[in-house]
């Protein structure tokens, strides 16, 4: 296929660069705890360290230490609090939009897990919060013009729920809402290998391998500090079937008790390389070639160089030599699908557009189910901020009309 540029939104990006800070605030306010600015953190796709990070949530006094409490719970609280009207409906899935005769959007019909059909109808208007389309393998095969079609196949696995399926994309499409970069998927390349879930952790202190059985087994392949796609594609390109990668690390004071079937182990060099299949020789090669431009500071001098680390991978004795009973993690990891770039073409109020720009009456649409803002490949750490930034414009946008 040709190459072509995509690029992301500027008033889009603009508005959210400007508009984060006070959103952090605002979510404070409703009882979001964050550390204000003594850490500053990376992940994996972060170019710099960039993140502060969330410290948790307190919802009627009580506090969740998670994720989840500080991004999640504090706003569904006051969603809930606002209006005794207002309810979260579970296990509902919305199948349409109604619109009346004049194609505003009016409201959405729906059906719970057990079949009962729900009518929703809008005061004002419906806004998409449906997110992307990453669960849905069929819609990203069809869709992809990214990767490699000989490379992205059906058994790739994703770290979403399996509610990612892009309904509300689809929906919007019926009424005759535009969309935008479809064809761009981001891969997560620390999905377990076993069930696509989100592996976690840092890059920095890491590095990937080539499994047994490929030409390059043992050895590693890319800048692990490097952005998803670069690492996706390496693990494609220099990996084992759909991508499957050895990552190792220094495996701490963890023991074997801690290994997870399938996904972790903690052992030795010699039982990493029974487990593996590669030669321990290998391994140990690879290991101290890398670790010693650690600890010389000169990662760029190895012959995949490295942009950022922050920890050796093995263990070494008084007198510098390597230690072969160190402890070290061993993980089975490779690209899973994660974040889907395209979606419904939005404005800055996020109201959702047709073709031919026009405003469609009645409809909003926020976060991963809107396409323009992440260009061809979202930066680590930047989805949460979006959908809040985004959701909130939506949400003060919709009141206002």
């Amino acid at each position: 296929m040709d190459s072509y540029w995509i690029y992301s939104d500027i008033d889009l990006v603009r508005q959210f660069v400007e508009q984060i800070g006070d959103t952090k605030a605002w979510m404070a306010d409703q009882g979001s705890i964050f550390d204000w600015g003594t850490t500053c953190n990376t992940l994996i796709g972060c170019m710099w360290q960039r993140i502060n990070t969330f410290v948790g949530g307190t919802v009627d006094g009580v506090e969740d230490d998670s994720k989840y409490g500080c991004y999640f719970a504090v706003p569904i609280n006051t969603v809930l609090k606002a209006n005794e009207a207002n309810e979260v409906m579970y296990r509902t899935t919305a199948k349409s939009l109604i619109t009346d005769d004049t194609g505003r959007v009016t409201g959405v019909t729906c059906e719970m897990y057990d079949g009962t059909p729900v009518t929703l109808h809008a005061n004002k208007a419906v806004i998409l919060a449906t997110g992307g389309y990453g669960a849905n393998i069929d819609m990203v095969l069809e869709t992809n013009e990214y990767w490699n079609k000989d490379e992205l196949s059906a058994n790739i696995l994703t770290t979403n729920r399996s509610l990612a399926q892009g309904e509300g994309i689809t929906m919007a499409q019926e009424v005759g809402a535009a969309v935008t970069g479809m064809g761009f998927t981001q891969l997560m390349p620390l999905g377990w290998a076993d069930d696509g879930k989100l592996a976690g952790g840092k890059v920095e202190d890491v590095i990937f391998v080539s499994p047994a059985g490929t030409e390059n087994e043992g050895k590693r392949f890319v800048d692990e500090s490097a952005e998803r796609d670069v690492l996706s594609q390496g693990q494609l390109t220099y990996g084992g079937e759909n991508g499957l990668t050895i990552q190792l690390q220094n495996g701490g004071e963890h023991t074997s008790a801690d290994n997870r079937e399938g996904k972790e182990y903690f052992c030795t060099l010699a039982e990493a390389a029974e487990l593996t299949g590669i030669s321990a020789d290998t391994l140990r090669e690879t290991i101290m070639e890398y670790d010693t431009a650690y600890f010389n500071g000169d990662l760029a001098s190895l012959d995949v160089p490295k942009s950022a680390a922050s920890a050796p991978i093995s263990n070494y004795n008084e007198d510098g030599s390597f230690n072969d009973e160190g402890i070290l993690s061993v993980r089975y990891l490779a690209p899973s699908t994660h974040h889907t770039m395209g979606g419904l073409v939005v404005d800055e109020q996020r109201h959702v557009l047709t073709e031919d720009g026009s405003v469609i009456p009645g409809l909003y649409a926020a976060g991963e189910a809107t396409g323009g803002f992440f260009a061809g490949n979202r930066l680590g750490g930047n989805a949460i901020s979006e959908i809040l930034v985004s959701g909130r414009i939506a949400g003060q946008a919709a009141a206002a009309e």
